[in-house]
Formats: structure tokens, sequence, C-alpha cells
């Protein structure tokens, strides 16, 4: 594929994702290899309330099938490259900022009167390399000191998640 189609497919790609999840998302760039890895450069995603979530320098997804007739997507590992990583509680919420998301994929029921069908994506793993985390409970004070669970930063994080499993609200996996 040619460097103006993959751009095109990226713009109406975020295009859609944005609408359908009611936060912006943007990427600089794509690359598509023969062996069907799927590289995106400069990848932010904002949440519904206009606040930073992530941006990364680069997503690596090595996709392991991709079946767009049975809208199947299968990936062995989602790599982030230099990403920042921020979970909130906003004040007057009980939800994370990232909550939409994980609706959105779990395939909760939408409002929406026209029914499309969605797409079955399993990922295998996740690595961060060189990433941060900030997390913060607004509705939750801070401490003047100590470590404080509502309120912290992590920098110079690698870590790789596999073998996840997800059953309702619990998470499981290795570390």
């Amino acid at each position: 594929r040619s460097s103006a189609v993959q751009a095109f497919l990226t713009q109406k790609a975020t295009e859609y994702l944005s609408r359908e999840l009611g936060a912006t998302i943007t990427v600089g760039g794509v690359n598509i290899t023969s062996s069907l890895n799927i590289v995106l450069e400069e990848v932010k995603i904002l949440d519904q309330d206009n606040q930073h979530l992530l941006s990364t320098q680069r997503i690596v997804l090595d996709v392991h099938r991709l079946s767009g007739s049975r809208k199947n997507l299968y990936v062995n590992k989602i790599l982030f490259d230099k990403a920042k990583l921020s979970i909130a509680i906003y004040e007057g919420s009980e939800e994370h900022n990232f909550q939409f998301l994980a609706n959105y994929f779990a395939g909760e029921e939408r409002t929406d009167t026209i029914t499309r069908p969605r797409w079955d994506v399993l990922v295998r793993s996740f690595e961060f390399r060189d990433a941060s985390l900030s997390y913060s409970n607004q509705n939750q004070p801070s401490l003047p000191f100590g470590f404080d669970s509502n309120h912290f930063y992590i920098d110079d994080l690698n870590i790789h998640v596999a073998d996840i499993f997800l059953e309702k609200d619990t998470l499981q996996a290795d570390l």
C-alpha cells in the first residue's frame, strides 16, 4: 500500500473512532508492513472531558490475524513506546477517565438506533517501554507525606503484561 492510502485510511479510522467514543484521537503517521505489523506514530487520546489520557511516540501492533469479513482482529502484542498515561477519577465522578474505552471494547449496549456488528478484538499481551503513569483520584485529598495511592506518578516504567483474562469486573494477567 502507498503511504497516501495508509494516511487516508488512518484519518478515516481516527475520525470514526473519535465520533464513536466521543473523544479526540489523533495519529501522526502509520506504516503497515507486509507481515501485517501496524506501526502508529505520535498517537494522542483525550478522554471525554478533553483531558490527556494517552500519548505515545509509537504503538506497534503485532497482528496475528485480521479478517474484515468476520470482523475479528487477533493481536499477539501491542507495544507502547515512550507512552504517557494519565488515569484519573474526576471530582464528582465515580468512574475512571478510561471507562468509556473499557465499555466500548467490552461491547456494552449502545443507544444507537442503527446497530452495526462489532469487531471481535483479542490482544494476547501489552508492553510499555520507557513509559510514565500518573494517577489522580480528585475525590480524595492528597496526603502530605508517604505514598499516596490516590495521587501518584511513575516514570521510566517498563512492563510486559501477558495472558490477559477479563471477566466482568475481574482482570487477571501475568506481569
